[in-house]
């Protein structure tokens, strides 16, 4: 039987490239992240904006995919393209369980986390703000970059809250004062950005 190993290889890079790029769609949160990809070593080098470094160690991760010569003979496109997908599906959760456990241990290393006891209260939602460095639209001045992730049950529990905490002119006018605050923040950094440069 003829084998055709250099097809072969082209279309399982482009199968796995298939199904790195569902990853954004499964999970929306690691589509915003910028990524790059190191080719060689087991660790980097991680550069922050306040000059500080930090290694960053890699976790092994395995994701296996494999078809039986059974399922060769008899599986077709769209079945071939959902089992790629439950491998991106995989893929995206390690990534996930893996990012919200770093950003754990790097907020609680410093100090930069607001325990709300279960019980989630506007002065919960102005100390996070508050902890946060804010980047602005230089056009609109309104706040750009931020994203609040909830887990789902939190979300059921927050969400009702949050929409009447919209409601009261105290919250709005606190979250304005903190909000302009963090906007005069943001000026200063860009003007000494803008020197520097």
């Amino acid at each position: 039987m003829p084998d055709f190993p250099l097809v072969k290889a082209q279309l399982e890079r482009n199968l796995l490239l298939w199904a790195l790029q569902q990853i954004p769609q499964i999970a929306p949160l690691l589509g915003e992240i910028r990524t790059f990809h190191q080719h060689e070593g087991k660790s980097g080098k991680l550069a922050r904006v306040d000059e500080s470094t930090d290694e960053i160690k890699y976790a092994p991760h395995q994701f296996g995919f494999t078809l039986t010569r059974d399922e060769m003979r008899r599986t077709d496109l769209p079945v071939l393209f959902a089992k790629l997908k439950e491998l991106a599906e995989r893929m995206a959760e390690a990534q996930e369980t893996l990012m919200f456990a770093r950003i754990g241990e790097a907020v609680e290393a410093v100090g930069n986390t607001v325990d709300a006891g279960g019980d989630f209260q506007p002065k919960h939602l102005f100390e996070m703000i508050e902890k946060m460095q804010m980047d602005f639209d230089p056009e609109t001045g309104e706040p750009t970059g931020h994203i609040l992730t909830m887990h789902p049950d939190t979300l059921k529990k927050v969400a009702p809250k949050i929409k009447e905490w919209e409601k009261d002119p105290a919250v709005t006018a606190e979250y304005e004062r903190i909000l302009a605050k963090k906007r005069e923040e943001w000026r200063v950094r860009e003007d000494r950005r803008k020197l520097v440069d």
